[in-house]
């Protein structure tokens, strides 16, 4: 008995180097700028949210070349991952093809990158037919999502400018005591980045007081900043929700167009899921604010809730603010 477990770890063994000599020598996907590697498929275990961005991206690189079938063969013959993310890329293609009722020879799909953009694929059957694919991670159904759209320059979707509001109200002893000299108009136009060149003192110490950041000091006046703004930000949002309104006819003109024809790709579990909107099901009616929790609630005319969160997406009150648009 002793002998055989000896011969079997024996021969575990050799399988695993023979497997780890296969997978070195396995052909290295290029993408565009980037490159896709065997090991690229832990990008579907990981759930990071400071590399939320960079996870993102490389997981829509990997389904665009699923899509195209550029993807090796030896990658799902030496890997269950990828053979199985292979297959649900195929059983979401037969449920989209039967929804939309679409028979096909070719297929081309296009990675449409960046926050501008209202969907991350355009899937193209036999070069006449497109269809809008949205990815979400971590998801099976849309109620789960964080969001469904999330609009940038919000303050078109007011009957008063935030940022204006922001800026007069809050900002403006901050920017005095960092010495950042800037007008109330060109704010406007450079806060609805990442990282403006004129905010990035603020930001910087921001991150620095932020202990989920990978810039995280520990320093105390660090900290204190970074309390400080988020506090700054979530009263400046309140204060203005209370004021001012959404005008209803803008909002639901840029949700019909941005959701209109719009299929998403939901990913948990090893799982892949198809989901679409009814578009009379976003049609909104009424609005409720809520301004304590830094949000408004929408009733449509089918009586669901749409969720309209006003919020800063690269640091509270320091830069990109827009809406985040759940159910």
């Amino acid at each position: 008995m002793k002998q055989c477990s000896i011969l079997s770890v024996i021969k575990i063994q050799r399988c695993l180097r023979l497997w780890l000599c296969r997978t070195k020598n396995l052909q290295i996907v290029r993408y565009k700028k980037t490159y896709i590697h065997f090991s690229d498929i832990n990008f579907f275990e990981h759930n990071s949210r400071n590399n939320n961005d960079k996870f993102n991206k490389k997981r829509e690189d990997i389904l665009c070349c699923l899509f195209n079938k550029k993807i090796p063969i030896e990658f799902f013959n030496l890997s269950l991952r990828w053979k199985n993310l292979s297959v649900q890329i195929d059983l979401f293609l037969d449920k989209l093809c039967y929804i939309e009722n679409i028979n096909y020879e070719n297929l081309l799909c296009t990675h449409n990158g960046g926050r501008s953009k209202k969907f991350d694929f355009t899937l193209l059957f036999d070069k006449n037919i497109k269809i809008y694919i949205e990815f979400k991670y971590n998801a099976i159904s849309l109620p789960n999502i964080p969001q469904f759209v999330s609009p940038m320059k919000p303050s078109h979707f007011f009957n008063y400018c935030y940022e204006f509001f922001y800026f007069e109200n809050y900002l403006k002893d901050i920017l005095v005591e960092f010495d950042i000299d800037i007008s109330k108009n060109d704010y406007y136009k450079q806060i609805h980045q990442t990282s403006p060149k004129f905010i990035k003192p603020l930001q910087t110490k921001y991150y620095n007081g932020c202990k989920n950041s990978s810039k995280y000091t520990g320093c105390y006046e660090d900290i204190n900043f970074y309390e400080k703004m988020k506090k700054i930000s979530k009263q400046s949002i309140n204060d203005f929700i209370e004021k001012y309104d959404i005008n209803i006819d803008y909002l639901n003109d840029y949700i019909q167009k941005t959701q209109k024809n719009k299929t998403f790709m939901l990913f948990k579990k090893n799982c892949i899921h198809l989901e679409t909107f009814e578009l009379n099901d976003l049609n909104i009616v009424k609005i409720i604010k809520e301004p304590s929790l830094n949000r408004y609630i929408a009733i449509t005319n089918s009586k669901n809730n749409i969720k309209i969160l006003l919020r800063w997406k690269n640091g509270n009150g320091i830069a990109f603010p827009s809406l985040q648009i759940s159910l």
